[in-house]
């Protein structure tokens, strides 16, 4: 076949499609993206720590706090992670939202599909509806194929942008979905039930995980109620005898103390400081482990963190 022999040239097809790979590479969301983000509010936080660190290290210094000193920079930690936190709540809530919403737009598709409309008039039509943080993905997905970018590249993009598992899921079977081909309606049927059904797992699984979740806030309550037992009403107790045992010993002289040299070496700031350390340990990995079985994320336990270790703070500094 000689292209020029019958007067057509190819060329601009392939002028055309190397534009519209340009185009779609330009709207391809960049991986690093995301990652930059985070990189820039892990530095802010780090910043923010730092400085709240001097200016609190600055201020007990000067006011002659030093017995707070532990407090203070676990302060300044979670004054720091503050920005973080809120990053990442928001972000856990987008993909939430667009989750819980996939199986909506899969069904208002199937719907579409089924009075007859092509599957790309069927995005259109459900990039109309009000999914939450599912809609501006839906937009974007729609506005990719306005573009005319090829189908299995816009759902691509449309699993990156919005980066969860289920989404991802979902877009590549409905890639499978349209390579195979076949009845479109029952494979549409198919991957809605499919991502309805996994939905369910999951609500099922965080409320089978729950009561573990109040088990760690229990246990972290119990453990600072005992500590702080202990270092408001033991350790008096302690000091009051540590008193007694110092005007027997001016008033009778010298006197055995090999009993008492545990209570005479005891010092009360050292017990409340290390009860305070213990506790600070045991809300990190507490809320940690929260994230672990709440979101299946470490990540996402950073605000269980911040809850856990600031009641520790205000319960520390206010006995």
């Amino acid at each position: 076949y000689d292209a020029g022999a019958n007067g057509f040239d190819d060329s601009k097809e392939v002028n055309k499609m190397s534009k519209n790979t340009t185009k779609l590479r330009k709207r391809e969301p960049k991986k690093s993206t995301a990652k930059d983000k985070m990189k820039l509010i892990i530095i802010i936080s780090v910043a923010i720590s730092i400085v709240s660190a001097i200016l609190t290290l600055i201020l007990i210094d000067s006011y002659g706090l030093t017995k707070y000193k532990n407090l203070g920079l676990v302060g300044s930690l979670l004054i720091g992670v503050i920005p973080f936190t809120i990053f990442q709540m928001k972000e856990m809530k987008r993909r939430d939202g667009i989750d819980q919403n996939l199986p909506l737009f899969l069904l208002a598709l199937l719907s579409s599909v089924r009075t007859g409309m092509g599957i790309e008039d069927a995005i259109k039509t459900s990039s109309e509806r009000n999914l939450g943080a599912l809609t501006a993905e839906l937009k974007n997905l729609n506005a990719n194929i306005g573009w005319g970018f090829p189908l299995i590249e816009c759902f691509k993009l449309f699993s990156q942008r919005c980066n969860t598992k289920i989404s991802k899921r979902v877009s590549i079977l409905l890639e499978m979905s349209i390579r195979i081909g076949g009845d479109i309606t029952e494979n549409l049927e198919m991957i809605q039930q499919h991502v309805s059904e996994m939905i369910e797992l999951e609500k099922n699984r965080k409320s089978s995980l729950a009561p573990h979740m109040y088990t760690i806030y229990i246990s972290g309550v119990v453990f600072l109620a005992i500590a702080l037992l202990l270092t408001s009403n033991f350790v008096p107790e302690i000091e009051k005898v540590k008193l007694q045992f110092a005007q027997n010993a001016e008033t009778n002289g010298n006197m055995n103390t090999s009993m008492f040299d545990s209570i005479k070496n005891f010092d009360p700031q050292q017990l409340k400081t290390m009860m305070f350390n213990m506790a600070v340990i045991e809300g990190v990995f507490g809320g940690l482990a929260i994230g672990k079985i709440s979101s299946s994320s470490y990540l996402g336990g950073i605000k269980h963190i911040v809850i856990m270790v600031t009641i520790s703070v205000v319960a520390f500094t206010l006995i």
